[in-house]
């Protein structure tokens, strides 16, 4: 669902921001495994979605009334239905190559 930042008006898919950092996180795993662990859970309950553009969090769908606002507000083209949208694209590329890499690794699992 392509969404609309309220705060700079760019239409588009989101994106995922971890709070903490990946360092800490593995230094806490390297050293003691319960405070790592802690750490790890922390991190994933905190993901949010946030503009590729600017970083706020605050998004509508672009289908939704406001959205709609939004779109008129800053000249963006209505959402259209029926349109491939690119990061399903992109995960069935991914899927594809997941799928061709397995096939090789089984061919030659049993060639050998």
């Amino acid at each position: 669902m392509t969404k609309i930042c309220s705060q700079c008006g760019t239409a588009g898919d989101s994106k995922t921001r971890t709070s903490g950092s990946i360092l800490i996180e593995l230094v806490l795993w390297c050293c003691f495994i319960v405070p790592g662990l802690i750490y790890s859970l922390w991190r994933l309950s905190s993901r949010k979605q946030v503009c590729r553009a600017c970083g706020a969090a605050s998004f509508v769908p672009l289908s939704s009334p406001v959205g709609q606002r939004l779109a008129a507000t800053y000249g963006l083209p209505k959402e259209s239905e029926g349109a491939p949208k690119g990061s399903a694209q992109r995960g069935l590329a991914w899927m594809a190559i997941g799928v061709a890499i397995l096939v090789w690794a089984v061919w030659n699992a049993v060639r050998h």
